[in-house]
Formats: C-alpha cells, sequence, structure tokens
C-alpha cells in the first residue's frame, strides 16, 4: 500500500472507531470487575496500532532507515484475587504488519504473570513474586518501556509498603530477554536491585529517594564481553543513588522538577565515577485552553578520557526508550546536554496539543552519541564541536474516551558542528499515528 493512502486509511479507521465511542465520552467510568462470590476477576485488554514514517533515523543515510511501519500490539489479561491472594497474568503479541520481521517484533508470550500477597489486616504491604512490568518514579531510570512493541519485564520479587504520606519500593530481579523461537526468559547474568522511597513534604511537595544497583557477569554478551580501558575483561557493579523532589504552587501556578543521580562502582577493571541531573519549570497561564509553557535542561555525563581507567559514562539503566529528550529518540540519558522549551495547550478537555524544541549538545565530544535503546549512532571524536543540533516537534492527543487514545506526532531533526565534523550530514525526520484501546 502506498505510504500516505495508508496513513490516511489509519486514520479514517481510527476515528470511526472514535466516533462511536465518543458519544458516550461523558458516562460514568466502567466498572470492569466480575464478582464470583469472594473472588473478584478484573480482565485487562490492550490494543494499539502505529503507523510510523522514518527518515534516517539512524543517521547514517542507510536505505534500512526509510521507510514507513505498521506496528499492531495485542494485550489481553487478568486479575484474579481472593482476599489477599491476587494473581495477575498478562499475555502480549507485537509484531509489525507491513514488512518483513524486525527487532519491532515480540511473539505472543507472557509480559506479566505474578502472584501478589496483600497482607491482611489492612496492613499496607504487599509483596509481588513472578514476572512483572515496572515504572518507577521519573522513569528515567526504571521504566517498563510501553512505547516498543517489546515491552520491558523483569522476573523479580519485589515488595511494596504504601503508607499515609511515605512510599517504599524493595526490589531485586533479572530483566526478561525476549525469544522470538521459544518462550521469554530472565537473563541471570544481569540481576537488578533497588530501594525507592516516596514522600509527602507538604500538600503540593513531594521528594523520592533511591538507590539502584546493576551487577552484569563478564560474558552477558559473548560476542561484545564487557571490557575495561585497558582492554582486560570482567564484571559490571554499578551503583546509582539518587533524588528526585517535584511539586506545584497554587498562585502563580507554576510546577517544577529536580532530578539528580550519580554512579559508582567497577566496570572490569574501570572505576566507575558518573552522574546526571534534571530540571524542569513549567507555568500554566489563566488564559483560555490553559496554555503551559515548560521548560527543561537536562545533563548526563560522558567519559572524558577512555584510556584513564575512569568510566565517566552514565548509564541510564532500564530508563524509558521514548521522549522525553525529543520523539525522534535520537538521545538519551548518556553523554549528553539538552535545553528543551515547550508549550501545551488544551483545546478541548479530550484534545491536546504539545509543541516542544530541543537543542543538543554532546557532554563529551570524545565518548559516543547513542539513541535511546543505546546504540551507537556517532562515534566519539574529541577534537569535535560539541553541538550536536536541534530538533522540533508536535504531538496531538485525542482522548474521546477512558477507553480510547489517539495520538499523532512530527518531529524534524537539524544537525549541528559535531554531525559535520564525524560523517554524512542530513536531517531526520519522525513521524507517526497511533490508536490504543485499553480496557
Amino acid at each position: 500500500m502506498h505510504q500516505p493512502a495508508a496513513c490516511l486509511a489509519l486514520a479514517a479507521l481510527l476515528t470511526a472507531l472514535a466516533s462511536p465511542i465518543a458519544e458516550d465520552a461523558r458516562a460514568d467510568a466502567i466498572d470492569r470487575t466480575i464478582e464470583l462470590g469472594e473472588l473478584t476477576i478484573t480482565p485487562r485488554v490492550n490494543v494499539r496500532l502505529r503507523s510510523e514514517h522514518r527518515d534516517n533515523l539512524s543517521l547514517d543515510q542507510t536505505a534500512d532507515d526509510e521507510r514507513w511501519r505498521l506496528l499492531l500490539r495485542t494485550g489481553l489479561g487478568a486479575s484474579l484475587r481472593f482476599h489477599w491472594l491476587e494473581l495477575l497474568v498478562d499475555i502480549t503479541d507485537g509484531r509489525e504488519l507491513a514488512h518483513e520481521a524486525t527487532n519491532a517484533e515480540a511473539p505472543l508470550d507472557f509480559t506479566q504473570l505474578y502472584l501478589a500477597l496483600h497482607a491482611p489486616g489492612g496492613v499496607p504491604l504487599t509483596l509481588k513474586v513472578g514476572r512483572q512490568a515496572m515504572k518507577i518514579g521519573s522513569e528515567r531510570l526504571i521504566s517498563t518501556s510501553s512505547w516498543s512493541n517489546k515491552q520491558r519485564a523483569w522476573d523479580a520479587v519485589r515488595l511494596d509498603a504504601d503508607l499515609a504520606r511515605f512510599q517504599l519500593t524493595a526490589l531485586v530481579g533479572n530483566e526478561v530477554k525476549i525469544d522470538t523461537s521459544g518462550l521469554d526468559h530472565g537473563d541471570f547474568g544481569e540481576t537488578l536491585w533497588g530501594l525507592f522511597t516516596q514522600m509527602e513534604v507538604s500538600k503540593r511537595t513531594a521528594a523520592e529517594l533511591y538507590v539502584f544497583g546493576l551487577y552484569k557477569t563478564a560474558n552477558l554478551d559473548p560476542e561484545s564481553p564487557i571490557r575495561g580501558e585497558d582492554g582486560a575483561k570482567g564484571d559490571e557493579h554499578r551503583i546509582t543513588p539518587g533524588l528526585r523532589a517535584h511539586g506545584e504552587i497554587e498562585s502563580p501556578a507554576i510546577d517544577w522538577e529536580f532530578e539528580f543521580a550519580f554512579q559508582i562502582g567497577s566496570r572490569a577493571s574501570d572505576d566507575i565515577n558518573a552522574f546526571a541531573l534534571s530540571g524542569g519549570l513549567g507555568w500554566t497561564m489563566p488564559l483560555p485552553y490553559a496554555p503551559r509553557l515548560g521548560v527543561e535542561v537536562n545533563y548526563a555525563s560522558g567519559d572524558h578520557d577512555p584510556e584513564d581507567g575512569i568510566a565517566q559514562t552514565f548509564q541510564p539503566l532500564y530508563g524509558t526508550t521514548h521522549g522525553p529528550y525529543g520523539i525522534s529518540d535520537l538521545f538519551r540519558w548518556q553523554n549528553m546536554v539538552e535545553l528543551s522549551p515547550s508549550l501545551d495547550i488544551a483545546l478541548h478537555p479530550a484534545f491536546e496539543l504539545r509543541f516542544e524544541h530541543h537543542t543538543y549538545w554532546l557532554a563529551e565530544t570524545a565518548d559516543d552519541w547513542v539513541n535511546s535503546s543505546g546504540k551507537v549512532l556517532r562515534e566519539g571524536l574529541a577534537a569535535a564541536s560539541r553541538y550536536a543540533g536541534q530538533e522540533v516537534s508536535i504531538i496531538a492527543t485525542w482522548s474521546p474516551h477512558e477507553l480510547f487514545e489517539i495520538e499523532g506526532g512530527l518531529s524534524h531533526f537539524m544537525p549541528g558542528k559535531f554531525m559535520r565534523q564525524t560523517g554524512d550530514v542530513k536531517s531526520a525526520t519522525f513521524g507517526y499515528l497511533s490508536g490504543a484501546f485499553k480496557f
């Protein structure tokens, strides 16, 4: 199917599906629970169809990166609870419909399968054991990353305590590796542990303190084993303490956020010494359509000297792979400096527009430039300029009903001096249109 025609057909289909739902947009929230005596069953359905146009997102002008994709992800599941015992099961199938199988394909498998023990007597403790998705804090470090057809999950043990003004999460587990030829399985050569707390400081202010640890065996990837800067092979022990604070001011309507994290430990023969920070400020103006002006600054350290035995590159662990550094996903919280003003406009309670502008620099030009998935886009060149480029984007979201959402976005990346000094120079464009049904 021709690309423009296919996109128009998809838009018409999504609108047709949403129209009858929108007529009932003011209905009361749907009760999904089924009561069978003392057993409560809550079904779960999640279907998403997304069309993408990608042009040079690998920044190397390869033919494989200039194409249209149509992605379908289908999820079914249920929660079964009997008194203090709960079983949650989710199965998901993700595949690309318009082309041969790529890394966007994740065949039918369990994305969640865990047993939860809720403390009796109203004690706010829950223990989860098994395969589970996790989104913690700002999701810059721990996120199931639901943008991709491959939803990240862990085979883990997790304990949650939820008090009136204090929440605590303790966890240990292994990331699940997708196996296209069999059942997915946890990778026991890579272990994550963590302790996360959130405290309500005041009515409009919250603070988070956390520490995460990540252990990787030297031969986690036999084709690319972990090596120090001296070439010696060894395990990696990375510890990431951090804090985050966020809140609101009622008058004027200002929201703010700040996060700082640092990393210590060892990577083969190297010592780890890295850090990252993020800060954001927003003002919702007392005008029609509630326009919000925002600005965000992000920084993550890179490696200044690849031969000094100190690993200074901040690694964002299992952070989200889409946003918040631009919808083209050309950067992540690693060896980067970013300045991003934005404008949000609510044209209708169910329809919102967002405009973003991102300016990027490399924290250290001697280190590599990697995208949101960790792929190296450009190798480092110490003598090059730090200026990487700019991205402009627009995102539209229509939520006619709690069950259905349509979202579309368009972005354009303009290369900076670093690209001109390190290889091919061409802009990149990304556009998408998606519809999601959630029950």
